[in-house]
């Protein structure tokens, strides 16, 4: 893979090392610690342009992927979709971040960005959010230069669901004083501040939220979509939805009308939204399911405990009987599975050529002569952050190795290479 890649590539140089011996997509018995390794070379193997998307059992599991396939492709190309941590049908306020996010890595995912991984877990996959046309239309792309009437610029925004504020200093809010016009986009570290002249885009600037001080000039921002709630058939569909039901959807309904979510974003989610977050795999993704009966197991249990919920309220007199349910995990996750291009499995029948590491020595004196007889016929790697150390040990076993930062080539048969990290 190229040097482009940029971020943390410790272990980047084996990539092209173990490409010849990449086994070709399928069932794959692949142990969780050997796929960081099998995804990098998965990646390097596919067009840049096609993206892989892994979806593994739980947000911990897609996370500590993701932080392990950093050192393999770089921090640029890797992206986790979060979950959303409301409960199904729950009665909380939206956490901005949480869908800012969401939509970030969802509106990466449509545009083809290149050599990139999404990673994310079931659940991620299966809380809905906006449909891809709908993100895709929704998106607003301004330059310096161009034409575009404030008006319009601000209504784009309130579609959007970014909300208005005096002074923005959180991601999906913007404020607007004389020409001026600030927002947060998702997927941005700072704040924008777009200055017009007339219809005229005059300048874009980041600004520090906390000072509110210019950083840095900009020719362009992509003013992704700030909320996963904007109903796909517009509010007046929605509101339907409250005629003859329950005191407190009319009360909810009443707030919607003012374009105020209050708490009711969770518990109207299935009219809020237009699918799952998996409908952004699309057929040019190369998807990855892992341990697919788990993930089955783990959707059908999803869905017991948000009909459990929503059985709850209907008996409470909070929903009406026929209130849509949140989601259909299981019925995602089986969509995704048929457009999967491999599924890893810790147990399966087409091995995918990994092994084990030898046992460690028992005492940590025996470890640089361990690593120095394991290295006689074969190259080994150790990647640990303990790299000083185990440097000690294979200097007093006759082997000096001194530690790296990364790995700038593959070793031979016969060396020891040693990576901090």
């Amino acid at each position: 893979m190229p040097s482009s890649r940029g971020g943390d590539r410790r272990v980047a140089a084996l990539v092209d090392a173990l490409r010849p011996h990449l086994p070709q997509p399928g069932v794959l018995r692949v142990p969780a610690s050997a796929r960081p390794a099998h995804v990098a070379v998965r990646r390097a193997s596919l067009a840049a342009s096609r993206p892989i998307v892994v979806v593994a059992r739980t947000d911990e599991e897609a996370h500590r992927l993701a932080d392990d396939l950093v050192a393999w492709v770089g921090a640029t190309h890797v992206r986790t979709l979060p979950e959303r941590a409301a409960l199904p049908l729950e009665r909380a306020l939206p956490e901005h971040d949480e869908s800012a996010e969401r939509l970030s890595v969802l509106a990466e995912l449509g545009a083809g960005s290149r050599n990139l991984v999404v990673i994310g877990s079931v659940l991620a996959f299966v809380q809905r959010t906006l449909g891809p046309e709908q993100l895709r239309a929704a998106r607003t792309s301004v330059r310096v230069g161009e034409r575009i009437a404030q008006r319009t610029l601000l209504e784009r925004l309130v579609i959007g669901g970014y909300e208005p504020s005096v002074e923005v200093t959180g991601i999906g809010e913007f404020a607007h004083r004389g020409g001026l016009i600030d927002a947060w986009p998702p997927g941005v570290g700072d704040p924008v501040r777009i200055e017009l002249f007339g219809d005229e885009v005059e300048s874009i600037r980041s600004f520090d939220a906390m000072t509110q001080a210019s950083r840095r000039r900009l020719e362009a921002i992509d003013l992704v979509p700030a909320s996963e709630f904007l109903p796909a058939d517009g509010w007046d569909a929605v509101l339907e939805r409250a005629a003859a039901a329950t005191d407190l959807l009319a009360e909810d309904a009443a707030r919607l009308a003012q374009g105020e979510l209050g708490e009711a974003a969770e518990t109207w989610a299935a009219v809020l939204t237009a699918g799952a977050a998996a409908d952004h795999v699309d057929g040019k993704a190369h998807a990855v399911l892992t341990d697919l009966d788990e993930l089955r197991a783990l959707a059908a249990d999803l869905d017991r405990q948000a009909a459990d919920r929503l059985g709850g309220l209907v008996a409470a007199g909070e929903l009406p009987p026929e209130w849509p349910a949140p989601y259909d995990a299981l019925g995602t996750l089986e969509v995704l599975a048929a457009r999967a291009g491999e599924v890893l499995e810790e147990q399966a029948a087409t091995d995918g050529g990994y092994r084990a590491a030898p046992p460690i020595p028992g005492r940590a004196d025996r470890a640089g002569t361990w690593l120095t007889e394991l290295a006689v016929d074969r190259p080994v790697i150790v990647s640990t952050d303990q790299a000083s150390r185990v440097g000690e040990l294979l200097d007093e076993a006759g082997r000096p190795t001194p530690p790296l930062a990364e790995l700038r080539a593959a070793p031979a048969a016969g060396e020891v290479a040693l990576v901090h990290g």
